[in-house]
């Protein structure tokens, strides 16, 4: 990446001292009243400043002359520019000037002691409208000084498709400029109803330029870009932003030399060569690793990441990374359409770590150069993420004792990963080093040669995915919810006579009962207080919000049905659960199958009725009778909840 993910130096400014406090204007007795049809201009004094910047006037300049009376008359350089000092002429006669001019000399105007001037918000390059006020030394001779402050931005190997410059700051920067005295020029202001806050600089072309533009007096926070033709795609590492940029009257701020080079006619490709971890507690202890996850396999590190369905760390070895010059990038997922989905494997219980590892875009985003800094941001700006660039070489680790060094063959990509804690029960553990504090990630490139393109069968994108871990039973802990609250999820009953089976809920019939929806705010919460291959504990189920319990009464007869559906006892109580079958047996004798996500098929059912149990949710399915042949009733709502309910389901989900 070395050829556009160019490293620059901090870009600040040198301050340039460009003119002397103004003196008032001779006066219309000194000029008498001859006529002028010509005169000289002299730019402001910089010949003592530092890298001798100094204003000057380029072919085509016009300044104004203002008169005793009536319009000011455009003067126009003679000759080509730049020069220091010109001579200007007009064709009109009949001048007869008071001792001022001012420059832009287009659309100035004189009103008292007040001037004003145009400062227009796009022109070409190399006519950068610097505004000054000239006071005659004599009838013919006019000595220029700066009416606001400048900046002066210089750029090497301009590439091609630069066209157009774009200043953008926080204060107005063009309009009309009004001098409130000209004799104090630092007075300077732009009329609030006709201010801009942007330059655009036309006709920009490749190579070297260099740029002067001004700034009224005060504190500046600045954007400036080089842009290409189509007038909003930014050249790579053109872009700077500059904050409290302090700009006084009659100085240049100088700004370090941006070098843009080797600057590429297509998309940069690159593919992940290395992959390496620092990570670890207690550096300065000796206690931080660094490992590689993609190639080494001498300490195989990367199987201690979950590899289900090809998403382990090797997942990305076929992976291209492509930087477009519009500043889009993409991550293909290559031939096996697969990203690292970040998930640990602690001798069987995963830890996702997707907080920690997910840093390079899986996929689109935008980047952006600062210097040695990569900005990655995604679609939307829903995540900005930064990178330093490394070149190749070695790096020290920091505050590490004995020194950790990590060497790179090629320019790597340095994330930092934020959020990791220290601990001192196993400092020097795998887990340490990639779950409790993982430091940084370093994705160390490999470039595809000049008109290298993705093959086809690379081009695959591994869509956003969320890990869900299995279901863990020792995961259980904790306070849950009925499912959905008021919707009809949390409670089912396969119930009906005869062969008509079939998954209802009585929320969804909540007609039939008194009372049913007092169920669904219940809380169910979980203490183990032995684990093994039997876990025992306590579990406490009460009422929620409402403090009231379902009464199981059916509503049309009044009869009570809780010897089906009051199967959890109330309030707290012990448990005991079989790992292995997944029973678990309460206090009061009734016990239940628990369900993981996933669906089930009750084949033991005519029709084979089915039902699901969401992600990171689980289920209780209570037994309630054998089925049983048809009844007078079958298939309305009395028979599956009165006469044949056969299986209850209560689903929980975390609150």
């Amino acid at each position: 990446m070395k050829k556009t993910l160019i490293l620059f130096a901090t870009a600040f400014v040198a301050f340039v001292a460009c003119n002397k406090e103004m003196e008032a204007p001779v006066s219309k007795d000194t000029v008498s009243d001859e006529l002028v049809t010509s005169i000289t201009a002299v730019a402001p004094d910089t010949k003592t400043t530092v890298d001798g910047l100094q204003v000057q006037w380029t072919t085509g300049d016009q300044v104004a002359l203002f008169q005793s009376s009536g319009d000011p008359v455009p003067f126009t350089l003679e000759g080509e520019g730049p020069v220091t000092n010109g001579k200007f002429s007009s064709s009109t006669t009949g001048i007869i000037p008071n001792g001022l001019a001012a420059y832009p000399g287009i659309g100035a105007t004189q009103s008292g002691t007040k001037i004003s001037m145009q400062i227009p918000s796009e022109f070409a390059y190399g006519t950068s409208p610097i505004p000054m006020i000239g006071i005659a030394s004599s009838l013919t001779t006019f000595g220029f000084s700066l009416c606001t402050g400048a900046i002066c931005i210089s750029y090497t190997g301009v590439p091609e498709q630069a066209s157009k410059f774009i200043l953008t700051s926080d204060k107005s920067v063009s309009g009309t400029l009004e001098i409130a005295n000209y004799a104090v020029p630092t007075g300077a202001a732009f009329a609030s109803d006709a201010a801009g806050k942007s330059f655009t600089v036309t006709n920009v072309s490749a190579g070297d330029l260099t740029l002067t533009l001004p700034l009224v007096a005060g504190t500046h926070s600045l954007e400036i870009k080089l842009v290409a033709s189509d007038g909003t795609t930014v050249i790579p590492g053109s872009d700077r932003t500059i904050t409290n940029l302090e700009i006084a009257a009659g100085k240049i701020a100088k700004m370090a030399e941006i070098a843009i080079s080797e600057i590429p006619a297509g998309p940069q490709i690159y593919k992940i060569s290395k992959l390496w971890v620092w990570g670890g507690t207690g550096p300065q202890y000796g206690c931080t690793k660094l490992y590689e996850l993609l190639y080494d396999e001498q300490f195989a590190k990367y199987a201690k990441f979950d590899n289900t369905d090809g998403r382990g760390p090797r997942a990305l070895r076929d992976n291209y990374l492509v930087f477009n010059l519009d500043g889009t990038f993409q991550n293909w997922a290559g031939e096996d359409g697969r990203n690292w989905w970040f998930i640990y494997d602690q001798n069987g219980t995963l830890i996702d770590l997707t907080s920690f590892y997910d840093l390079l875009p899986r996929s689109a985003a935008t980047w952006a150069l600062n210097e040695d800094n990569l900005t990655f941001t995604l679609s939307g700006g829903t995540k900005v993420v930064t990178a330093k660039i490394l070149p190749a070489g070695t790096y020290d680790m920091p505050n590490t004792t004995p020194l950790k060094q990590l060497t790179v063959a090629s320019t790597t990509l340095q994330f930092t990963i934020s959020g990791g804690t220290d601990y001192w029960d196993n400092a020097a553990s795998d887990l340490d080093v990639f779950a409790k504090h993982p430091r940084a990630l370093f994705f160390e490139l490999e470039q595809m040669p000049a008109g290298f393109e993705v093959p086809a069968a690379s081009k695959t994108i591994d869509k956003d995915f969320a890990y869900e871990p299995p279901f863990d039973i020792y995961s259980l802990p904790g306070t849950w919810n009925v499912l959905g609250g008021s919707s009809d999820t949390g409670l089912m009953v396969l119930g009906g006579s005869g062969s008509d089976p079939a998954f209802v809920s009585p929320l969804a019939k909540s007609w039939c009962w008194n009372n049913v929806a007092k169920e669904v705010d219940n809380n169910l919460t979980i203490t183990p207080t032995g684990l093994g291959s039997t876990i025992t504990g306590t579990i406490t189920w009460d009422a929620g919000a409402d403090g009231e319990f379902w009464d199981y009464a059916w509503k049309n007869t009044g009869e009570d049905l809780s010897r089906f559906y009051d199967k959890i006892p109330k309030g707290q109580s012990s448990f005991s659960l079989n790992v292995s079958s997944l029973e678990v047996t309460f206090a009061n004798g009734n016990s239940a199958k628990i369900l993981q996500p996933g669906t089930y098929k009750l084949t033991q059912f005519y029709n084979n009725p089915t039902l699901t149990i969401p992600a990171q949710c689980f289920g209780l399915q209570f037994h309630l009778m054998d089925p049983i042949g048809a009844t007078s009733a079958h298939y309305t709502d009395v028979d599956r909840f009165v006469n044949a309910p056969l299986e209850y389901i209560i689903i929980f989900e975390k609150p």
